[in-house]
């Protein structure tokens, strides 16, 4: 069984959402999902949350609330689970200094306007 974590970052009165643009694997592709990653042997999800989150933008948000766990199976019938989480910054009229991510890893992080993600304005998002 493998196990996820993935953490969606809301800003600006919930109308601003950071979410990450995948390159890997092939079946994600372009799309906008979650930011997150594997949970290591030793860590609990949250913990997991956590560095993925930092590793990922540079950032550290440390009050995590987990909303679901989504389960399912890989092409080869291999269990997996996935951890959401969602967290909220509640004084960011500054986008300037928020919009400052470093996308550390390969895949690039950003704010999106909620509606503009919905409406699909921006690409594919995984349909998790």
């Amino acid at each position: 069984m493998t196990y996820y974590v993935a953490g969606i970052l809301f800003g600006d009165a919930l109308s601003k959402v950071m979410l990450i643009r995948k390159s890997h694997p092939d079946r994600m592709k372009g799309k906008l999902n979650g930011i997150g990653g594997h949970i290591k042997l030793d860590e609990s999800p949250l913990k997991a949350m956590r560095r993925e989150f930092t590793e990922e933008t540079g950032r550290k948000v440390t009050y995590w609330k987990k909303f679901a766990v989504i389960t399912g199976k890989d092409k080869a019938k291999k269990p997996w689970w996935v951890h959401w989480y969602t967290a909220s910054i509640t004084n960011s009229t500054n986008y300037t200094a928020i919009s400052d991510i470093n996308t550390l890893q390969d895949e690039p992080v950003s704010w999106f306007d909620i509606e503009s993600v919905v409406y699909g304005l921006h690409g594919n998002v995984m349909p998790n």
